[in-house]
């Protein structure tokens, strides 16, 4: 008989507990509300550290009730993923206490991201937001650096950390999407994304990127590069390479699908189907956006929801 997600979450604080990796440390199982759902984290606490990473356990238990992993093969691999966090050589707890006090030192790495607004209203209680179409914006700091293995790590800004700062929600908007920009933007034809991940170049067509009638704008690490809607110095960049507005197809909160209004083939409110269909079967669900569908106006330079009068299928 399996565990539920409680009970495996429980044996596997029990067993983390027993590794070198917890010497010293308070082991915790927490419920933490991410993007579309509440997961469940488990954190090892340093004696006397204020900032633990913490790594979730839904996968490793999804992995478990599949039959794909043992719940001891689940301990090991969380004990190894902890270790990715560990903080660099010249780096101490307090050094990243430090940082994320002071907002002379954060403010180069604040970053937006968006997510659907139905669904994670109990993430957005304590998080600094704005609200955008029918998204919310959210901001977090970028601690990746500090850690000895490069790879995602952030600090959400909440409510009483803007406090602390002393700045307000417009303030953190306009660094968010400076530093955005700063970090760049690829635009890149949807051919070329497949080839770059081995899709067989013969059974693509040979075009070149700037003539590709798809194309995926995303960051240039691949995360939370559905950002990019709140940006229209961005999007006008990419409709000035299709010579015209485009439609907007989130296909995850790391990635936008664009297509030149002239190449839409569907009407609007198929595509609307099309989206739901995608997230609810081909999506993680902790990865979608929304089921929604956007418009890029090249005129007015505004993203809206996509309505019937912003295609001409006839």
């Amino acid at each position: 008989m399996s565990m539920s997600l409680d009970d495996f979450a429980q044996y596997v604080k029990k067993e983390i507990e027993q590794l070198p990796i917890a010497e010293g440390c308070e082991v915790t199982i927490h419920k933490v509300p991410k993007n579309n759902a509440i997961w469940t984290g488990i954190t090892i606490h340093p004696e006397g550290g204020s900032i633990s990473p913490t790594v979730y356990l839904d996968d490793y238990y999804s992995g478990y009730q599949t039959g794909k992993i043992s719940a001891r093969d689940a301990v090991m691999e969380i004990e190894k993923k902890y270790k990715e966090y560990q903080l660099g050589p010249e780096v101490s707890v307090k050094d990243i206490t430090d940082v994320i006090a002071d907002f002379e030192k954060v403010k180069f790495r604040i970053y937006p991201r968006v997510i659907a607004t139905e669904g994670n209203e109990a993430f957005l209680q304590n998080a600094v937001s704005r609200q955008f179409l029918d998204m919310s914006v959210t901001y977090h700091i970028d601690i990746a650096d500090l850690f000895e293995e490069k790879g995602s790590a952030s600090v959400t800004i909440s409510k009483s950390l803007m406090q602390h700062y002393g700045v307000d929600e417009d303030q953190l908007f306009r660094l968010a999407i400076i530093n955005q920009r700063e970090k760049g933007m690829d635009d890149l034809g949807m051919v070329e994304v497949l080839k770059s991940i081995g899709y067989p170049a013969v059974m693509l067509p040979d075009i070149p990127p700037e003539e590709d009638p798809m194309h995926i704008v995303t960051t240039p690490d691949r995360l939370y590069g559905a950002s990019f809607l709140l940006d229209p110095e961005s999007l006008d960049k990419v409709a000035e390479g299709f010579g015209e507005g485009f439609m907007i197809i989130p296909s995850s909160i790391h990635e936008l699908i664009v297509i030149p209004e002239s190449k839409v083939q569907m009407p609007i409110d198929e595509l609307f189907v099309m989206v739901k269909e995608v997230n609810a079967n081909e999506v993680k669900p902790d990865e979608v956006l929304t089921d929604s569908v956007y418009h890029y106006d090249i005129q007015t330079k505004e993203v809206t929801v996509a309505e019937d009068k912003d295609l001409d299928l006839d």
